[in-house]
């Protein structure tokens, strides 16, 4: 039987750790939305950053 409130989960780009997209799952906003873009993105990317991949990547483009 489908569980009806399951989140479809996706593999962080970086580091392979299992996360929820808002997006993907259709809600209004996802855990990310609070935070900058990071972009350019970089052409290998095929998926999104975990929140603890994201910060980091974040902050290296701040001090770039």
């Amino acid at each position: 039987m489908k569980d009806e409130n399951a989140k479809t989960t996706i593999s962080c780009f970086h580091c392979g750790a299992v996360l929820v997209c808002g997006a993907i799952n259709g809600d209004a906003i996802c855990w990310c939305d609070s935070l900058p873009n990071l972009m350019p993105l970089n052409e290998k990317t095929t998926s999104c950053y975990c929140q603890e991949c994201l910060e980091k990547e974040l902050q290296k483009s701040i001090k770039n």
